[in-house]
């Protein structure tokens, strides 16, 4: 297995990129010849999110819930400038209003009050969009999030091959393993997808991403407090899931510009191909400006329907008060999209679908990155 890894990093290896370039073309390409640890760089990040919220309505509950969080992401990524291979290390560390032991009431994927390692990882890339990564990282794969939470730092292993070279610009495969959280956490995923991107008219581009996932090892989840609307039985082992979780993940984005304003549109839907019934879920997003608008403005809106069976709340975002068995809206304003310091204003409304009573969420964060990062 190791052989495999370090021959796959040998084919990697040329032509590398240098920097993430974020679609610059002004990236520095490196000579298969030249001396691959000559020039060690090592740069520092952080990202610091901080933000108050308020839910209304909650089922089961008297009272409003009011809590405010900060967490700061930060750590050290090596990256030898003549080199296709990059290491990183980080933390997180987070400080909440509330308790870790009300994480699992509140539907968190994380605990408020921590210090934990965040990022353990090493990877190597080519400049046509090949990539492994092994470690603690945040998943590279193109996942909708009602699968997979970004805010998630799973251990695993993921791949990455362009297609280019075959003659299919703009393709990708990519797979990986991923553990939901961390080395105690046996849960985990494993999923294969193929992604087309496509440029079309100036500054106009569309892309489809079709994706597979299999989740394993769930039994504990729900006594952890992790059921999140899922069908759930009573067995003498304890309370488990009724269905497993094989679920068809299709996305289809298009964006380009109204007048002078960008506007991007996606689509995602996921079936669970393991449940018969209740397996369902959508997706839409719209979204105007973004990073180049001035200031970085941008307005957006999501609608999002999960049938009770579809996915696996307990991997999916908790930005949404429920995670399956709903329907929903969020809204959000953005000053500062792609800077280094942003406001961010979002609102859900939010119905499950065995009440009449609609959930409030209202959240304002702030947002500052490290330019390095």
């Amino acid at each position: 297995m190791i052989g495999a890894w370090l021959a796959l990093a040998g084919w990697l290896s040329t032509p590398v990129l240098l920097q993430e370039s974020g679609g610059d073309s002004s990236a520095v390409v490196a000579d298969a010849s030249s001396q691959p640890f000559s020039r060690p760089v090592l740069e520092p990040y952080a990202d610091l999110r901080s933000w108050i919220e308020r839910v209304e309505n909650r089922p089961g509950a008297s009272e409003d819930l009011k809590r405010s969080r900060a967490t700061l992401r930060a750590g050290l990524r090596w990256r030898p400038a003549s080199s296709p291979a990059e290491i990183a290390a980080g933390f997180r560390a987070s400080l909440g209003s509330d308790r870790n032991a009300e994480a699992r009431a509140a539907f968190d994927n994380e605990t408020p009050d921590t210090i934990e390692v965040d990022e353990l990882m090493a990877r190597v890339r080519s400049m046509p969009g090949d990539a492994v990564a092994i470690g603690k990282m945040r998943s590279s794969l193109a996942l909708t999030e009602m699968i997979w939470d970004a805010d998630l730092r799973p251990v695993g292993a993921t791949a990455a091959l362009a297609l280019e070279r075959l003659g299919v610009p703009g393709a990708r495969l990519a797979g990986g393993w991923l553990q939901r959280a961390d080395w105690s956490d046996d849960a985990w995923m494993a999923a294969g997808q193929a992604m087309l991107t496509r440029d079309f008219a100036e500054r106009s581009q569309g892309e489809m991403v079709a994706s597979y996932a299999e989740l394993h090892h769930l039994d504990e989840l729900p006594s952890q407090g992790f059921a999140r609307q899922n069908t759930i039985v009573v067995t003498p082992e304890g309370r488990r899931y009724a269905v497993g979780f094989r679920v068809l993940d299709l996305q289809a984005a298009a964006s380009a510009r109204l007048g002078a304003v960008p506007i991007a549109v996606r689509v995602e839907l996921a079936r669970n191909l393991a449940a018969s019934e209740h397996r369902d879920g959508v997706r839409t997003r719209l979204a105007l400006g973004g990073v180049e608008t001035p200031g970085g403005w941008e307005v957006g809106w999501l609608y999002q329907r999960i049938e009770r069976d579809a996915v696996c709340g307990a991997f999916n975002s908790d930005d949404w008060w429920f995670h399956s068995r709903s329907r929903g809206h969020l809204g959000w304003v953005m000053w500062g999209q792609g800077r280094p310091v942003g406001l961010r204003f979002t609102g859900t409304i939010e119905q499950r679908d065995d009440l009449t009573t609609e959930v409030h969420r209202l959240r304002a964060e702030l947002l500052a990155r490290l330019p390095s990062r």
